[in-house]
């Protein structure tokens, strides 16, 4: 009998132990998952800021290299007073390439309770002009270093007159907030 108990004390001793490292095993599991996402989303924003230093060569070649219009793209974010500055950038970038633009509406909004200094801001744009104008426009602003989100894009060809195309869609951009 005393065989019998002790033999049973050693499975549950053995059966608590294997528990315990199933249980450590699972929770290294995830440490290594979570470091493996963290690796992940590491590299994806570098490729995106690597993109995004490629993308501002570009429109500092489309600028001219302008003192005004470069200092406003050397940051990633627009600060908070160079708003109409950035809104008079796109509105040229417009002229630029072939196209009339039309800053329908202009809102700032907050990202989120833990990001402070940092909000939103939304341009909805209405934009005309040949097909290859209106999408060149389009390829310029969602271009922008600033990792511009271009949210509900509409074109269309008008029907009243032949050749001219329509476009209307909202643009999403990090902004500095004063605190």
């Amino acid at each position: 009998m005393k065989q019998s108990f002790h033999i049973k004390i050693m499975l549950l001793v053995s059966a608590l132990l294997l528990a315990f490292v199933a249980l450590g095993d699972y929770l290294f599991f995830r440490s290594i998952k979570a470091s493996v996402l963290n690796v992940a989303k590491i590299t994806r924003d570098l490729r995106e800021e690597s993109l995004k230093m490629e993308q501002y060569k570009m429109l500092s070649d489309i600028s001219g290299g302008s003192p005004d219009t470069v200092n406003g793209l050397n940051s990633h974010f627009i600060k908070d007073d160079q708003v109409v500055d950035f809104i008079e950038f796109v509105e040229r970038l417009g002229d630029s390439s072939g196209a009339t633009t039309t800053i329908v509406s202009l809102k700032v909004l907050p990202i989120s309770e833990e990001y402070k200094t940092v909000e939103k801001l939304m341009l909805e744009i209405e934009v005309g002009g040949r097909r290859e104008n209106v999408s060149r426009f389009i390829s310029l602003i969602e271009n922008l270093p600033y990792g511009a989100n271009i949210e509900n894009v509409a074109i269309r060809e008008d029907s009243d007159a032949a050749g001219y195309w329509e476009g209307y869609f909202v643009v999403n951009i990090a902004k500095t907030k004063k605190i």
